[in-house]
C-alpha cells in the first residue's frame, strides 16, 4: 500500500531536472498483461521481428546506400574504394553495380523479407490455434 502512495504521490508531482512524472498505474498493468499473454509466443513474435529486420538490415539497407551514395558521377569518382575493374567490366559500369543492387534488395525483399514474414505469420496462427491456458506441458 505505501508503494502505491508513493507511485500516486509521484506521478502527480511536477517534472524537475530529476524526476519526470511516472506512467499512470492502469497502462503500466496493461502493457505488463499484455507481454504475460504474449510470453507464450514470444520465438514467434521474435522471428517476425527477425524475417522484418534481418534480410533489410543485412542486404537491402546497404545496397541502398551504396547506390545513394555513388548516384552522381562527381562521386562516382571521387570514391575511395571504387568497385574492382574486373567487376566494372563484367557489369558494364556503375549502370551495371546500381542494377546489382536494385537486383539484391528487390531479391531479399521479396524473399528474405516476403517470405519470412508470411511463414512467421502462418506459424503464429498454428501456435494460437493450439495454445490451451495453462498447459502441462507446451508446445511436447
Amino acid at each position: 500500500m505505501l508503494f502505491i502512495k508513493m507511485l500516486v504521490t509521484k506521478c502527480n508531482a511536477q517534472p524537475t531536472l530529476t524526476h519526470t512524472p511516472c506512467v499512470s498505474l492502469p497502462s503500466a498493468a496493461v502493457s505488463v498483461a499484455t507481454f504475460a499473454v504474449a510470453f507464450p509466443f514470444y520465438g514467434t513474435i521474435n522471428a517476425v521481428i527477425g524475417a522484418i529486420t534481418s534480410p533489410l538490415v543485412a542486404f537491402a539497407f546497404p545496397a541502398a546506400a551504396y547506390s545513394w551514395l555513388h548516384r552522381t558521377k562527381a562521386r562516382q569518382q571521387a570514391c575511395v574504394r571504387p568497385p574492382p575493374k574486373f567487376m566494372l567490366k563484367l557489369l558494364g559500369g556503375w549502370q551495371g553495380i546500381h542494377a546489382l543492387n536494385i537486383f539484391i534488395i528487390v531479391f531479399f525483399l521479396v524473399n528474405g523479407t516476403g517470405f519470412g514474414i508470411s511463414y512467421s505469420v502462418m506459424q503464429f496462427i498454428k501456435d494460437v490455434q493450439s495454445f490451451k491456458p495453462f498447459p502441462k506441458c507446451y508446445q511436447c
